[in-house]
């Protein structure tokens, strides 16, 4: 059982620049990839970090989505260029059951098994950066 509102840690991995991860995308070595693109909002504008975990993550790269997802993801920055992604669990998560976050808005195409019933939108969130 983890209670809601815990810390459960960072999610990790090399910093690559969009055109970087849009290569990886396009040429893949394999169908898995892990990577996150993160969008900041601020008075000067939007601000793109994107991060590869395939080869430099930690466990928190093996979060499936759910379109009704348990986990939530918080950015933040301390005085570094890199944000801080941090994973939280957004209500009470009972033994057994999987940690998940949602991958975020829009459709790829790819059909979405995350079991969230109604809920579901039928797709994976898909965004090229």
């Amino acid at each position: 059982f983890i209670p809601s509102q815990s810390y459960l840690g960072d999610y990790t991995g090399e910093v690559i620049t969009p055109n970087v991860a849009r290569n990886l995308l396009e040429t893949p070595k394999s169908p898995i990839n892990y990577i996150l693109a993160v969008r900041e909002h601020s008075i000067r504008g939007e601000l793109l970090t994107v991060i590869n975990a395939t080869s430099m993550g930690n466990e928190y790269r093996y979060m499936n989505h759910s379109c009704s997802p348990n986990v939530v993801l918080l950015v933040a920055r301390e005085e570094s260029a890199v944000p801080r992604v941090s994973c939280w669990t957004s209500r009470d998560v009972e033994g057994g059951e999987e940690l998940c976050f949602s991958y975020g808005e829009g459709t790829g195409g790819v059909m979405c098994c995350c079991g969230a019933g109604v809920l579901c939108r039928g797709e994976l969130p898909f965004e090229v950066f």
